[in-house]
Parts: structure tokens; sequence; C-alpha cells
């Protein structure tokens, strides 16, 4: 029912699925073009400049009022979002994010996009490795990942991880990201008590019909 809810505001004239949502698909979107992602064939991708008002994405609220809310997203304000942050945090060609928030969540826009826009790399976790946390520090590690953007709430998870076994810090990290929940001090003070200064907090706020983050301290 959520799911229809957002295809019915949102709009679509089509729609990409994995092959084993075939069925679900189909019956989403009645009398829409679908394809599955691996059938499409390899073909030399045209892309037409997008205005500066052009939509780029929309993502839905979590509907606590009832019925989920769909922000439509403007290529402008992504483009000026991204390009900040790329200067402000010097992210190139050797910075590599790990994509823990899922494409659902706006906070995934920065993960994915940010990188790759500054020739950089994103790393995707397998999911089970995201519940476990001392599975994600040493995904982390042989990943060699610097940029982590999570929650106060899984930090916590790895502070606690990281006491216990000192050898698993994200030694390549140079920046972690942090927003979603409120971020105590305190749990700051416990990062730096078990991680050193290996890398440059960041706390972003900001909601999702703002682009991704409005306002930050370091």
């Amino acid at each position: 029912a959520r799911m229809q809810t957002m295809i019915a505001q949102a709009g679509p004239v089509g729609m990409l699925y994995a092959k084993d949502q075939a069925a679900l698909a189909a019956t989403l979107c009645s009398g829409l073009p679908i394809a599955a992602l691996d059938r499409i064939a390899p073909a030399p991708l045209e892309i037409s400049p997008l205005a500066p008002d052009a939509a780029a994405y929309v993502m839905f609220t979590s509907g606590s009022t009832g019925t989920p809310k769909g922000i439509l997203g403007r290529n402008k304000s992504l483009n000026h979002f991204l390009n900040w942050q790329i200067t402000e945090f010097g992210f190139d060609a050797t910075t590599t994010t790990a994509q823990l928030a899922p494409v659902t969540f706006d906070v995934s826009l920065r993960d994915i996009l940010a990188p790759l826009a500054a020739g950089g790399t994103v790393t995707v976790p397998p999911r089970q490795t995201i519940l476990a946390p001392r599975d994600l520090l040493a995904w982390l590690n042989a990943n060699q990942v610097t940029a982590l953007h999570c929650v106060p709430s899984l930090l916590r998870l790895l502070i606690t991880e990281m006491h216990h076994n000192p050898d698993l810090r994200p030694a390549r990290l140079r920046h972690l990201f942090l927003a979603g929940e409120p971020l105590l001090g305190r749990m700051v003070k416990d990062w730096r008590a078990t991680a050193g200064d290996i890398c440059e907090v960041i706390n972003f706020y900001g909601p999702s019909e703002t682009t991704l983050a409005k306002v930050f301290g370091r």
C-alpha cells in the first residue's frame, strides 16, 4: 500500500526492477513500461543537460502523519550541495565512501554521488555486514574507506566494538559524517578516546526538504 501511494504521487513513466521482483513490479505498475535491470543491453549513454529547476529525484518521508509525502529535489539544489561537500572536505580520486544508507533515504545521494563526481569510489557492504559492528569495521578497513556517514546509534556500536578490539579501528578513515539523530558531546569524546585522531568528525543537520543538509559542525 505504501509503494502504491508513492507511485501515485510520483507519477513515474516506467519502472526498473531487480530480477527477483518481477511480480511486484507488474502489480505496482500495471499499464506502465517495466524493465528488468539484468536484461538491459549495454548501450552508449547519452546525457542531456538538465535545467537548474529540473527534477533530480523524489524522496518520500516515513509517513508518520499517515501518508508518505513526496519531496522533489531539484538539479540546482543537489548540484550545489555536491559541489560544496567536495570542496569543503577535499574529496578527490583518493576518496572512498561506504554506502550504508538505503537508496530510499536521501543520505544515499551524497554517499554515492559526491565521491563519484570527485573521481573517487563508492563501496557497498552486504546487508548482514551493516548489522554486525565487528564485521563492518573489518569491512571498512578491507575496503580502505576514507569517508563514512552513519547515525550516532550505529557509531555507539562501533565505539563499543573498537573498545574491545582496538586493531579494528578504520585506519584509512579521514571523514566521519553523522546525521539523522542527535549527536551528544560525550559520544564524540568516546570516539576520540577509542579511535584517537584518525579522522575529522562532522555533524550534519537538515530535513529532506532542504536537500541533504543545511547546517554542519566540525
